[in-house]
């Protein structure tokens, strides 16, 4: 049986997304396809706009086959940290292949672009860019611009996906998906049916754009905030020593205050070339959390939590329980990565009116 692994973050699920799944099951032939998913918040730390359980359901409804979960800690990390921990889970699930989005298209370009991380004249490139107070991002696009090199944000981390692979499993395969009618970042919609998640955040009419699940989720409950946590955050930057915070580091912990009307307000007058908004999310995300240095250490020993399955699934999970340390039923003390995911779910439920810590500790998703 082929088991295809996929790296998603559906915020929100949407048409380009459905695209990508129909193309990953049809890689997947008589297989599986499972899906990785981060949470309450996303890689750059952006808050999941629907909640993570209507993001399961969604995902098992449409095709996938099981979902396992990205948790907090692991997730809303920079690339190499994100990329690390999502192939090193689907690794332990047993995946024969991941399926990933991209606009190049081209692994040999992917490759190309990994050898460079080896490469003393590159790497001294991006360091004299990162000390003329730019983002990690940017010198980094700028120095592989210099080998004729041109990445967009997905082929970016389809380069870390692709180390990823030579650090924790060699004989997974990386294949690529061309991303059609739109780019990660686009926030200008067009006629197509496809538009970037970026822009569909901004919509106020989604319909087109996403499957009848996400816009009736839209219409019932509107989309989560990070505005909403203004409050919260305001409270804890008052109360909270920020240096001991996770991700404090280069000052960026000493420019923050209390005199904004919004959280976006906020990222927009702290964005300066060396801090970019993804990275003040993430700083937001940790402060929000609570998320601090002494309390974060990650090893490689935590077991995989599985968030949803299908008829299909199930079998596979039966067939693999004895080689595989998974779990379903989220309660204290299992590891303090997905107890954090407790502490966050309180959060939620003070902000939002549904009760996530009694999702949280609830069976798995099942079709």
């Amino acid at each position: 049986m082929k088991v295809v692994g996929i790296i998603c973050e559906y915020n929100p699920f949407h048409n380009g997304h459905l695209y990508h799944l129909n193309k990953a099951k049809e890689m997947a032939g008589d297989g599986i396809v499972i899906a990785i998913l981060t949470g309450y918040f996303s890689m750059r730390g952006d808050i999941s706009v629907i909640n993570k359980f209507d993001k399961v359901k969604t995902a098992i409804d449409n095709g996938v086959n099981i979902t396992i979960e990205l948790p907090y800690l692991l997730g809303t990390q920079n690339a190499d940290i994100f990329a690390y921990n999502s192939v090193k889970l689907l690794s332990e699930m047993g995946i024969d292949e991941i399926v990933a989005g991209s606009e190049c298209n081209d692994i040999n370009i992917i490759k190309e672009a990994l050898n460079l991380e080896n490469n003393k004249d590159f790497q001294t490139m991006i360091k004299d860019n990162l000390n003329k107070g730019l983002s990690y991002r940017k010198s980094y696009s700028l120095a592989i611009e210099k080998y004729d090199i041109n990445l967009s944000s997905n082929d970016m981390l389809n380069v870390k996906y692709l180390q990823a692979i030579e650090k924790v499993n060699k004989e997974i395969k990386l294949t690529l998906i061309k991303r059609i009618n739109n780019n990660y970042n686009d926030i200008d919609l067009n006629n197509s049916n496809i538009q970037s998640a970026t822009a569909i955040r901004m919509a106020t009419d989604i319909e087109k754009y996403v499957p009848e699940a996400i816009n009736t989720i839209y219409k019932e409950k509107g989309f989560y905030e990070l505005n909403a946590f203004t409050p919260i955050l305001k409270h804890l930057l008052l109360t909270q020593n920020l240096h001991d915070t996770f991700g404090a580091s280069e000052g960026i912990e000493n420019s923050f205050n209390i005199d904004f009307d919004t959280i976006d307000n906020l990222i927009d007058s702290l964005s300066t070339k060396r801090y970019t908004k993804s990275r003040i999310r993430r700083f937001i995300s940790y402060i929000i959390t609570q998320t601090n240095k002494d309390t974060y250490s990650i090893t490689d020993d935590f077991k995989v939590r599985v968030t949803g399955f299908d008829e299909l699934g199930q079998t596979y999970l039966s067939k693999i329980k004895k080689e595989v340390s998974y779990f379903t039923r989220l309660i204290n003390n299992i590891d303090k990565i997905y107890d954090k995911e407790l502490m966050i779910a309180k959060i939620f439920s003070n902000i939002y009116n549904e009760d996530f810590i009694k999702i949280e500790q609830s069976l798995p998703y099942r079709k």
